[in-house]
């Protein structure tokens, strides 16, 4: 057998091959972290079942990734509600990480649940500024704003001044953060036509509205999509199964 010969050219090309292999073990390694911080949060023993039984159709392990929830972040949900959403991003963020809620049932975090959340007092949402100021958190301090299906309410109610509304979330959030939409979809460029009979919104009337507040949009996820849904019905007849969009903004930074 040929004898390779130890040259300077063999010598950089097998430096290059074990810096590609330690890379990709680093890669892996940091890829498999960062999935286990997502499923041991959906597992915790504490999640009440009924919880669970929506994962299937809510899909955390893909929305929460998609939506740059991280350990230590700060984050900001707008219609809260029952407060799904709200309890994995908790123990994603961890002690560092703090979530105030809008809109958040006290059940959620009764008999001291969830330390890390505070659910923001009963306010009219041009005053949101206002009482996250109250809470310690000034504008520019946000790393993520989320709004979960309820975006589309906020659109269609008349007092609300929607310019305003999208203006205050910019502000709050710091150069670089993320504001995530999940909405039922009505017919791409059907706009508010259907919200108020069906509760969908048209997707491309959504990603208009947000980019011209001076967002840039960032990504989509397909994960939510249903191809086979009669947009024309309300969702809440097939709900859970309905079409919905996942859009992701991003603050511009600053040059």
């Amino acid at each position: 057998m040929q004898k390779i010969k130890n040259t300077p050219t063999c010598r950089h090309i097998s430096y290059f091959l074990n810096l590609t292999f330690i890379f990709y073990l680093f890669s892996s390694a940091s890829l498999l972290a960062e999935t286990s911080i997502y499923q041991i949060a959906i597992d915790h023993s504490d999640r009440p079942v009924a919880d669970r039984s929506k994962d299937n159709s809510r899909k955390p392990l893909i929305i929460l990734p998609f939506s740059k929830i991280v350990p230590g972040a700060k984050v900001l949900e707008i219609g809260a509600g029952g407060g799904y959403t709200t309890e994995l991003i908790s123990r994603i963020i961890g002690d560092k990480g703090h979530i105030y809620a809008e809109t958040l049932s006290p059940s959620r975090i009764a008999n001291g649940r969830l330390s890390n959340i505070t659910a923001l007092r009963r306010h009219k949402l041009y005053q949101l500024p206002e009482v996250l100021e109250e809470n310690f958190v000034k504008k520019g301090e946000v790393d993520v704003v989320i709004i979960f299906f309820a975006l589309h309410d906020i659109m269609m109610n008349t007092r609300i001044d929607q310019g305003e509304f999208l203006n205050n979330i910019f502000a709050l959030l710091k150069p670089g953060g993320y504001f995530v939409i999940l909405d039922n979809a009505a017919a791409p460029d059907s706009g508010l036509t259907n919200t108020r009979k069906l509760h969908r919104i048209g997707e491309n009337y959504v990603k208009q509205k947000i980019i011209s507040a001076g967002f840039k949009f960032d990504e989509a996820s397909q994960a939510l999509r249903n191809p086979n849904d009669d947009i024309n019905q309300s969702w809440r007849s097939i709900k859970g199964k309905q079409d919905r969009f996942a859009f992701r903004f991003v603050k511009p930074v600053e040059k």
